[in-house]
């Protein structure tokens, strides 16, 4: 289980079982600042965001304004997601030893993984709201 806290609620989570961060490579180096998610079952990714997370006393505080969508994509078991929080254009390739590999950009012009407290958060969305197809045209005040 993992802590969120925003606020001042903290949520318990249970850790994702389909996909897991396994490394965070090169923290506040432009362009090469990454994270890798590994695949650990089939899974389509449209379950899947980012989020910027800020690491505080036992629990990790998500940032609104940094949010990544993994996007639309089945993924098979031991598929290795590699991202990039700046800027280039997706591409699909194969691991050393052959599995598949998806290098995902994040379009970020600046890094954000700088000190160690700021963290990648991998959440699964579990359900979804709209308004109606017809939004309410409120009269204005007179």
């Amino acid at each position: 289980m993992d802590f969120l806290n925003e606020g001042k609620e903290i949520m318990l989570l249970p850790r994702s079982s389909f996909l897991e961060i396994t490394h965070l490579i090169n923290p506040g180096v432009p362009g090469d600042e990454c994270f890798f998610i590994k695949a650990n079952a089939a899974v389509n990714l449209a379950q899947y965001s980012v989020l910027l997370g800020l690491l505080t006393e036992g629990s990790i505080i998500p940032y609104t304004n940094f949010h990544l969508w993994l996007g639309d994509v089945y993924v098979e078991e031991n598929t290795q997601i590699l991202i990039f929080t700046g800027k280039g254009q997706r591409r699909y390739t194969k691991t050393m030893d052959g599995h598949p590999m998806i290098v995902m950009f994040w379009g970020l012009d600046k890094t954000i993984f700088n000190d160690g407290n700021h963290l990648p958060v991998l959440v699964q969305i579990g359900s979804i709201s709209l308004p109606p197809k017809h939004p309410l045209q409120l009269a204005k005040p007179q």
